[in-house]
């Protein structure tokens, strides 16, 4: 089993006029949909009609997810490319919260999305709370997501994953990720 840890956003992109088209995009949710049944998907959704409607999402397509890390924060969203993530619900997963998801569950591998430490706080307390896994899984980053200059969060955050993990991949490859956690 693959855990993904990460970010499902809606994407909003201009199409005319005043006409945006409305997607579900996020480093984690496009890991969740690639791996699928083989992945359980963790991340913190709102209260609100946009994380609604991605709950339905995921279950339609069958991915796994913690239902129960919800926020009181808003929704992330990205509009023509533009991200707002600061102060939204994925990126207030917690230590806590991680633990209480995977309690009894075993993992070959972990993706993790460079937006979520990013953009976290409490990115390095993710990472080292991964660590302590056992059997310890391998561990890829997803750096395919340019970040904006000054999130200092996210080098931190690499720095601790590459002392504390044997086998550890930062990439923005997703093929070489793909290959890295053994799926398609």
């Amino acid at each position: 089993m693959i855990l993904v840890i990460g970010e499902m956003v809606s994407q909003f992109s201009h199409e005319s006029g005043d006409s945006y088209r409305r997607s579900f995009s996020g480093i984690g949710y496009e890991w969740a949909r690639r791996i699928g049944k083989e992945c359980f998907f963790l991340t913190v959704m709102a209260r609100d009609k946009a994380s609604a409607e991605m709950r339905a999402a995921l279950d339609a397509e069958g991915i796994a997810y913690s239902r129960d890390l919800v926020s009181t924060l808003p929704s992330a969203f990205v509009i023509d490319g533009d991200r707002y993530y600061r102060n939204t619900a994925p990126v207030s997963l917690t230590e806590e919260s991680i633990l209480e998801s995977i309690a009894g569950r075993s993992f070959d591998s972990v993706v993790v999305s460079s937006v979520l430490l990013s953009y976290n706080p409490s990115a390095s307390a993710v990472i080292d709370t991964l660590s302590f896994l056992y059997p310890q899984p391998r561990l890829a980053i997803d750096t395919s997501v340019e970040i904006e200059e000054g999130r200092n969060i996210e080098a931190r955050a690499i720095g601790d994953a590459r002392t504390g993990f044997s086998s550890l991949l930062v990439s923005s490859d997703k093929a070489a990720i793909a290959s890295f956690l053994g799926c398609k």
